[in-house]
C-alpha cells in the first residue's frame, strides 16, 4: 500500500514538471516575440559620408555640425576629399556610403553596374568660369579649359555654351580634369586657359591672379540647371533602419533651408564661420564668392526631375560619355517608402 502511494505521488511529481517546463518553454517564447516585434533597442545607423570644399556641398558639413550632437537613430562619419576623382573613387570602393557627386558621374557609374541609388538634389548654380584674358592673342585655336572631371556637369555646361556661340569641341576648345587645389597654380603656369569649377575657386583665382583672370558671364539659364544629386551605396540604404536615413536626410533638408535664411538675411554670417572648421577657406574669400554668385547659388532639396535626367543622357550619348541610355527608374531612391 506504502509502495502504490509513494509511486503515485512520484507519477504527479513528474507531471507537474513537465507542465511546468512547457509553460516556462511557453512564456519565454512569448516574452520573445513580443520583444523582437517592438523592435526598441534598434541601433543607431553608420552612414559614412564623404564631401569636397566647394560651396556646393555646404549642406552636408552644415547638416553635421548643427544636428551631429542631436541625432537618435543615426551616426554619420564626415571624411574630406581633395578632387572629385578621389571622392568617386571612395564610393566606388564602398569607402563611403554617401556623396554629393555630379548627375553625369553617377549616370556613368550605373551604366558601368555600381549597385547605388540616386536621391535629391541640394544646390542650383554655384560654378563660375575665369578666363586668362590674353588667351586669343597667344593661340588661335584649342583654348583649354580646366573642370572638375571629364564626366561632369561642368563640360556639359561649358560644351553647350560655346557650341551656341559657334565653337567646336576638340578644334576651337579642349578641357583638362584639374585637381581643385591644383588648378590655379596650372592656369598661373600656363598649362590650361582657363577654370570652370565650383566656387570658391574661380574667386581665389581672381584674387591670387587679378591681372590673369576675369571673369566671363555665362547664361544663367545654363549655370542654374541641376548638377548633382546624392548618391548612396545601395547595400547601406538596404541593411540601414529606415528611420535613421530618414533622420539624416530631413536634417540635410533642413541644413538647405538654413543656408538660404543665412545668405539671404546674413550674407551668410554663420556658415563663412562654420566653413572654416571643415573647408579652411578664410572668411573674406567665400564673403567674396557669395556676393559673386548672387541669386545663382540656390540650396533646396529637390528630386532631380526625370526630363532633366533624360537630357542629361542625351548629351552625354553625343559626347560618348556614355554608349546608350540608361534606365534612370530603377535607380532613384523614394523617400516616400522609407517612411
Amino acid at each position: 500500500m506504502k509502495k502504490s502511494a509513494m509511486k503515485t505521488r512520484c507519477l504527479l511529481w513528474s507531471w507537474q514538471r513537465i507542465l511546468l517546463i512547457v509553460f516556462c518553454v511557453i512564456f519565454l517564447q512569448t516574452g520573445s516575440a513580443s520583444a523582437i516585434g517592438k523592435n526598441t533597442t534598434e541601433e543607431p545607423v553608420l552612414l559614412r559620408i564623404g564631401y569636397l570644399p566647394v560651396l556646393s556641398q555646404l549642406p552636408l558639413v552644415i547638416s553635421y555640425d548643427r544636428q551631429r550632437l542631436s541625432y537618435q537613430k543615426v551616426r554619420v562619419e564626415l571624411t574630406g576629399f581633395k578632387s572629385y576623382i578621389a571622392l568617386e573613387a571612395a564610393f566606388r570602393l564602398k569607402a563611403i556610403d554617401i556623396a554629393y557627386l555630379p548627375i553625369p558621374t553617377i549616370l556613368r557609374m550605373n551604366a558601368e553596374g555600381i549597385d547605388l541609388l540616386m536621391g535629391d538634389s541640394l544646390h542650383r548654380g554655384g560654378s563660375s568660369l575665369v578666363m586668362d584674358p590674353s588667351v586669343k592673342e597667344k593661340k588661335g585655336s584649342g583654348t583649354i579649359y580646366g573642370i572638375p572631371g571629364l564626366v561632369s556637369s561642368e563640360l556639359l555646361i561649358l560644351h553647350t555654351f560655346l557650341s551656341h556661340a559657334g565653337l567646336s569641341y576638340g578644334d576651337d576648345f579642349k578641357v583638362a580634369a584639374v585637381q581643385l587645389d591644383h588648378a590655379i597654380d596650372e592656369l598661373e603656369q600656363g598649362y590650361i586657359d582657363g577654370l570652370f569649377l565650383p566656387e570658391p575657386y574661380p574667386t581665389m583665382a581672381s584674387w591670387q591672379l587679378p591681372e590673369k583672370v576675369q571673369s566671363i558671364q555665362l547664361d544663367a539659364e545654363a549655370v542654374e540647371t541641376v548638377q548633382a544629386a546624392l548618391v548612396f551605396n545601395h547595400n547601406v540604404v538596404a541593411s540601414s533602419n529606415d528611420a535613421g536615413l530618414l533622420e539624416w536626410l530631413d536634417s540635410v533638408e533642413g541644413a538647405c533651408r538654413f543656408l538660404e535664411q543665412d545668405i539671404q538675411d546674413y550674407g551668410g554670417a554663420q556658415t563663412i564661420l562654420t566653413q572654416q572648421n571643415y573647408f579652411g577657406f578664410e572668411p573674406a574669400l567665400i564673403r567674396q564668392a557669395f556676393s559673386n554668385l548672387q541669386s545663382s547659388l540656390e540650396f533646396s532639396s529637390q528630386e532631380v526631375p526625370l526630363s532633366v535626367l533624360d537630357g542629361v543622357i542625351e548629351k552625354m550619348i553625343a559626347l560618348k560619355l556614355l554608349q546608350e541610355s540608361v534606365n534612370v527608374k530603377d535607380m532613384l531612391l523614394d523617400k516616400h517608402i522609407l517612411r
